[in-house]
């Protein structure tokens, strides 16, 4: 890094202290107000550290740069210029060079045949193995072999009786390998009738359905949550979503929240994004994925008499729970998303098979000077909604 000019240098060292700042000021954020002070304070140290690195190599780096134009460097000093070989020795170093070289062709040549004579060899080899197999008779059939120079039984004959054996001690004859039989001729023409039978050596195959192995369980549980809102819907292309306006009417709908199986209680696992504090700048933000992380499968909108039937099967199907319900109704600061989650977050670590509910009032879901008057009014006017919402329940 002495090779960057100062300007470089220390940009670098800045964006690098600068973004260990920011990861390691979110890391400290969840910390008791004593200890995150001391931790930004050690931050802070932390901070400083790269700019004093910075002085450090600048002041200890190499001073190529301050030398004159036309001054030899310390490399050039300390080298010995290498002789040059003579014209009668490179002359010899090349034609060398070159019969290696012819040599080398030569030898890949040879092997390049050789290797494809045996790979021919090998395919003759297995051809003809499997022409004999083809042709070999059952295994439960005896099998008769002549005598090497014995003229072959005539058509008809009954067969011969095998060779005795030979005397302990005494060596068999040796015994060549048998060609293979020649090919059947091809039937004449007037032999084939228009209805000819199928070859009795044509083996019947039968077609075996395919196998499918079973498909591995999903890394993830679904948690359904019925919530209720009085916040202004947006419909979108793959679901329902719900911001901070006022929309000043009841609405109903469920939720289908994913949780993954690597859950760790109480959390909410959702992606990491770095943002510049104060600001809603995103430096990095990590993709979505339910084997990892709380997400919306699916938010639908629904009538009261859909609502209701839905409520109804859930609660039948339960047993741990039989006919109970829990209603989760958040506080400042949280967005509709957030609240479904928490919602889903708690059925599912108690393990509550009932029917889990929220109630999301418009809240803007940020943290500003003038955003808590806002929720304050949003939880005024949203009473008579909610009321009517625990009623729906409750009967």
């Amino acid at each position: 890094m002495a090779d960057l000019s100062p300007v470089a240098f220390n940009a670098t060292i800045a964006a690098f202290g600068l973004l260990l700042y920011l990861f390691a000021w979110r890391v400290t954020r969840d910390l008791p107000p004593a200890a995150k002070v001391l931790s930004r304070l050690s931050l802070a140290v932390v901070a400083i550290a790269p700019f004093i690195l910075a002085i450090f190599f600048s002041a200890y780096a190499p001073d190529q740069r301050s030398a004159p134009a036309g001054a030899p460097s310390r490399q050039t000093q300390t080298q010995a210029p290498s002789p040059q070989p003579a014209p009668v020795e490179d002359a010899q170093r090349r034609e060398a060079d070159a019969a290696a070289k012819r040599e080398a062709d030569a030898r890949g040549v040879a092997e390049t045949a050789q290797r494809r004579a045996a790979e021919a060899r090998e395919k003759a080899t297995r051809a003809a193995e499997q022409q004999i197999g083809q042709r070999a008779p059952p295994v439960d059939a005896p099998i008769a072999l002549p005598r090497v120079g014995s003229a072959p039984p005539a058509s008809g004959s009954a067969p011969s009786s095998p060779a005795p054996s030979s005397p302990v001690g005494e060596a068999p004859p040796p015994v060549a390998a048998a060609p293979p039989p020649p090919a059947a001729p091809a039937p004449s023409a007037s032999s084939r009738g228009p209805t000819a039978a199928p070859s009795a050596e044509a083996p019947a195959t039968r077609s075996m359905p395919p196998v499918t192995a079973p498909s591995p369980p999903p890394d993830y549980d679904v948690v359904p949550v019925f919530y209720g809102t009085d916040r202004g819907a947006k419909p979108g292309e793959k679901r329902v979503t719900y911001d901070s306006d006022r929309a000043k009417r009841l609405e109903l709908g469920r939720a289908m929240v994913t949780v993954p199986k690597a859950h760790e209680v109480p959390n909410i696992e959702r992606p990491w994004v770095y943002r510049i504090p104060l600001t809603n700048v995103i430096l990095y933000q990590e993709t979505e994925d339910p084997k990892k992380h709380f997400t919306m499968q699916d938010v639908k909108s629904l009538s009261k008499e859909d609502y209701l039937a839905l409520i109804r099967e859930r609660l039948a199907a339960s047993k741990k729970f039989k006919d109970h319900a829990v209603v989760f109704i958040h506080g400042f600061n949280t967005t509709f998303d957030f609240a479904v989650y928490r919602a889903a977050q708690m059925a599912y670590d108690l393990q509550f098979d009932g029917a889990p509910f929220v109630y999301s009032w418009p809240s803007k879901g940020q943290l500003g000077l003038q955003d808590y008057g806002y929720d304050r009014g949003s939880a005024e006017q949203a009473e008579p909604y909610l009321k009517e919402f625990l009623t729906l329940i409750t009967r």
